[in-house]
């Protein structure tokens, strides 16, 4: 890898790192901003809500304009709409205000990853895709970790309004961004306007299903549907139906799906877990997150390197038995000291890092043809889609009074127990995803050998 190149994967890491930071840097001041402007709890949330939901379809749309504009010009676009939320909610009296500043945000911060790994996909050699893309992982496992901790410091010392004025740091990657960017053509073709309405509206309609009321599922159902009709009717879709017929690629976002969603419940599950089973208080909750993210942090660039040498494939099953294995033991030893709860976090998030470069990696060597853009693009949107679901679906699960499902643990803690079974087997489905994908791979290339034999 070049200086020039690894400038350029570094920096926009920096902005990754925002970006990341960003989607949950407020979480420790819901509490605040609700006892400022008295809300109940439904409505503070949308704060988060909002912010994913825009996320959600920023990360798409910016993919598939990176099919037809400059990543430099789109790149910029999207800095300048970030900083401009943050303002707008840095400035905020009204509640409403503050909502306004994050989906502003939330519109240009989608850029960020979906350009990181369309930067990672087309301007680095296939040898160096699976390290651009490891650092890519090291810079969300920071943001992540980094996000509750500043987040809460800052508040605390400069109130919440000041954790908006943070996300305007990330301007100081514009200018190293437009520099080390190479020039690239316009390439002109009509852009589906009602396409993208349509499709922002059926992603919508799934957050307000998930966190709202499962009526609005109806209107996914039926929005879905008819961005599908059109999107089949014209010739230059918001999103070519042939993405979504493409076995290879199609699995793989269901893998990424899967490991994302599984990775945000045990976020979720942990905090839970240490308050109920370990009497741990908010400040020393933090300490036992950071250890596995700061290490994931360093490790990220190594498992990159390691996809490119040992093939994505391994590395995946590797990194999906680490995850496995690691709540498989929080399934076990339940309410045991802090210290192992600690351990067995790092094993996941070092094992949720490595995926995340791997999957990226995989990723780009499986992209239907005609859209490398959208197709990075979508497949960042269904990992930030599993990361949004996984919550909602385990809350009602806790609630339920079941026996112990884990004949090794007996003890009280029997939801949190069966929880985190519950998403071990879901990472042992990756086990037959992988083959799964492998087999559809070589029965399309059979096809397309028997079609050209044909042709001869």
């Amino acid at each position: 890898m070049t200086k020039e190149k690894r400038a350029l994967i570094l920096t926009h890491c920096f902005l990754v790192f925002f970006s990341v930071m960003n989607g949950s840097i407020f979480n420790v001041s819901l509490p605040y901003i609700a006892m400022e402007f008295q809300l109940m709890p439904s409505e503070v949330s949308w704060i988060v809500v909002g912010y994913m939901m825009t996320f959600a379809i920023s990360t798409a749309t910016f993919g598939k304009l990176a099919d037809l504009y400059p990543v430099k010009r789109l790149i910029t676009i999207g800095l300048i709409i970030f900083a401009a939320g943050s303002l707008v909610g840095y400035s905020a009296n009204q509640f409403w205000m503050v909502i306004v500043g994050r989906v502003i945000q939330a519109s240009g911060a989608g850029a960020i990853p979906a350009l990181g790994m369309i930067i990672a996909t087309r301007f680095f050699e296939s040898k160096n895709r699976g390290h651009a893309l490891g650092f890519i992982s090291s810079a969300v496992a920071v943001g992540s970790a980094m996000g509750p901790v500043l987040g809460g410091f800052i508040a605390e010392y400069f109130g919440w309004s000041m954790l908006f004025f943070v996300s305007v740091g990330s301007l100081l990657g514009l200018p190293i961004m437009r520099k080390l960017l190479p020039d690239e053509e316009t390439r002109p073709a009509p852009f589906d306007l009602v396409g993208l309405a349509l499709f922002s509206l059926t992603i919508s309609s799934l957050f307000l299903g998930i966190n709202w009321s499962s009526w609005a599922l109806l209107g996914f159902i039926l929005l879905g549907t008819l961005f599908v009709l059109h999107s089949r009717r014209i010739t230059h879709p918001f999103i070519n139906p042939r993405f979504f017929t493409h076995g290879p690629y199609v699995l793989i976002l269901a893998m990424g799906f899967a490991i994302f969603m599984c990775m945000s419940i045990g976020v979720f599950l942990l905090p839970l877990m240490l308050e109920e089973a370990n009497s741990l208080p908010e400040s020393e909750i933090g300490l036992v997150l950071f250890p596995g993210a700061i290490l994931s942090a360093f490790l990220g660039s190594t498992a990159g390197k390691w996809s490119d040498h040992f093939g994505s494939p391994t590395v995946i099953r590797m990194s999906s038995l680490l995850m496995l294995v690691g709540y498989l033991l929080f399934s076990t030893f339940v309410g045991v000291s802090p210290i192992f709860s600690a351990i067995f976090f790092l094993l996941v998030y070092v094992g949720f890092s490595s995926n995340q470069s791997a999957l990226s990696n995989y990723t780009s060597q499986n992209l239907p043809p005609g859209g490398s853009g959208v197709g990075m693009g979508l497949f960042s949107m269904s990992n930030f889609l599993g990361n949004a679901m996984g919550p909602a679906l385990i809350g009602d699960f806790l609630e339920k009074r079941m026996d112990h499902w884990n004949p090794l643990y007996t003890t009280q803690f029997t939801a949190f127990s069966n929880s985190y079974l519950l998403i071990a087997i879901a990472m042992g489905s990756i086990f037959f995803l992988l083959p799964w994908i492998h087999y559809v791979k070589q029965q399309s290339k059979e096809g397309v050998r028997q079609i050209q034999m044909a042709q001869k």
